[in-house]
């Protein structure tokens, strides 16, 4: 055998089957078939659907709150520093209130400390709602409430 013949492969059953003409160029949407979110969980579990809308409505509210807080604030005050106040107490609230949540979730049952942490953020914005309404709450109060939601 001279050094151009090749030995044919012996393990010709070994390779996998060839791929079919039109799984070798997905088009545009099959490229991102498979990096789309998997919906599956909210089809089958009633329970995670619940916990899932739940926690929508709450971020949105929380959302909402980081933007419209700061706005009254302004609003009402006119100074960006106590606009720059309120976003320091927004801030405190979040680098410090994790770690010692996160060593109470550990010791209790998470669900219902869920269920409290929510009715708790929900008890303080409803709170100072009246008190605002009256125009007893000052600007003062609004960190207040921006920092239990």
């Amino acid at each position: 055998m001279t050094d151009d013949e090749v030995d044919p492969p012996e393990f010709e059953d070994e390779l996998p089957p060839p791929v079919p003409p039109e799984a070798r160029h997905p088009g545009f949407v099959g490229r991102f078939r498979g990096h789309g979110i998997d919906l599956t969980p909210l089809k089958i579990s009633r329970d995670f659907r619940r916990l899932f809308v739940g926690q929508a409505i709450s971020e949105f509210g929380t959302q909402i709150t980081f933007v419209a807080v700061p706005y009254q604030v302004y609003v009402e005050t006119g100074s960006t520093a106590m606009v720059g106040l309120l976003a320091l107490t927004e801030v405190l609230p979040l680098v410090v209130l994790p770690i010692v949540g996160g060593a109470i979730a550990d010791a209790v049952e998470r669900r219902r400390f869920l269920m409290i942490a929510q009715a708790a953020a929900g008890g303080a914005g409803a709170a100072l709602l009246p008190l605002k309404e009256r125009g007893s709450a000052s600007s003062t109060a609004s960190p207040v409430r921006n920092a239990h939601s």
